[in-house]
């Protein structure tokens, strides 16, 4: 199951699945004053495959320049704390970088 091109990809894969899952606890809409720019950050956070079928997250110069999105700092944050989280110990599913 080598899905995933690198620790980002593997990370903002996480942070799908939980949210696909319900398992990710964001602040409600109104709760905290970063949430809407957190959702908005982790929505337009893009993906893609490359030749070898990996799944990579598309850097964030590349979103600025085609789509006008700000640098997505919060979703990095989100990220990175998932991650530390020990969420990944949970999945089923091993990860292998290319």
């Amino acid at each position: 199951p080598e899905r995933v091109l690198n620790a980002k990809a593997e990370n903002f894969w996480l942070i799908r699945d939980l949210s696909e899952q319900g398992e990710l606890d964001l602040p409600c809409e109104g709760v905290d004053y970063c949430a809407e720019e957190l959702y908005e950050e982790l929505a337009g956070i893009e993906w893609d495959t490359n030749s070898r079928g990996k799944i990579f997250i598309r850097d964030k110069e590349t979103m600025r320049r085609e789509k006008g999105l700000k640098s997505p700092n919060l979703a990095d944050a989100c990220m990175h704390a998932a991650a530390l989280s020990g969420f990944e110990d949970d999945q089923e599913e091993e990860f292998a970088y290319a």
